[in-house]
Parts: structure tokens; C-alpha cells; sequence
């Protein structure tokens, strides 16, 4: 899946449409260009925010804009106890499913038209 295709507007629908990890993966998503497999299992420890750099398990450094940095920030200050970057309810990184089960409901709701969807493999 390549979000990266969204336009501008396709983008601004789904980010206004979530809060909490659901907003911080689609972030991370659509700013550093990884797939969701590379990200969710991603801990706490693999991000440095004075840095502005994701630690990849493959040892690759990927850097983060100021504002993503700032929202990483805001989000892991509300959730200090956060092993994984992205957890889902039980405390565990969330899975693959979110894409089948949150983003494709997402795209819906954001009335993204079948343009903006194309190449995206949903």
C-alpha cells in the first residue's frame, strides 16, 4: 500500500477524520513513505525526538519533520507507559488488520473519490 499517491486533499479528509495512533500511523505513513508492517512494530525506544529520527529495525535512520515531531511529542506525553510507538488496546503493537479494518473505513468516510484511491491496492 502506498498512501503517498493520496493528493493534498485526499490527505487533509482522513487526517481530519482521527485522533490518537490512528492519526500518528497515517502521519508516519504518508510523511516517511513506509509500509505499515515497518511501523507498527516500531517501540518507544526506536524514536528520538531530540533527533527527529525513527530507528528502523533494519538499522536504517529515517528523519521526521518539526511538526510530526511535535505531534509524536503530544502524543506519546498523553501515553507515557508506552512500550510500542503503536499500541493497540491490550498493550500489544497494533497489526496488519488496521488497514482492512481502519483505513479502508477511513477512506470511505473521507468520501475519497476512486482518482485518489488508484494504485492503492483497496
Amino acid at each position: 500500500m502506498n498512501l503517498k499517491d493520496l493528493t493534498d486533499l485526499g490527505r487533509s479528509r482522513i487526517l481530519d477524520s482521527v485522533v490518537g495512533a490512528d492519526r500518528i500511523l497515517l502521519l508516519l505513513l504518508f510523511e516517511t513513505g513506509l509500509e505499515p508492517q515497518e511501523l507498527l512494530s516500531l517501540r518507544r525506544s526506536d524514536l528520538d525526538l531530540e533527533r527527529g529520527e525513527l530507528m528502523l529495525h533494519s538499522g536504517q535512520r529515517v528523519r521526521l519533520s518539526p511538526s510530526l515531531q511535535t505531534e509524536l511529542g503530544d502524543y506519546l506525553r498523553s501515553r507515557p507507559n508506552l512500550t510500542y510507538l503503536l499500541e493497540g488496546r491490550c498493550g500489544k503493537p497494533m497489526t496488519v488488520k488496521w488497514k482492512r479494518c481502519v483505513l479502508e473505513k477511513l477512506l470511505s468516510r473521507a468520501e475519497i473519490s476512486g482518482a485518489e484511491r488508484q494504485d492503492q491496492g483497496l
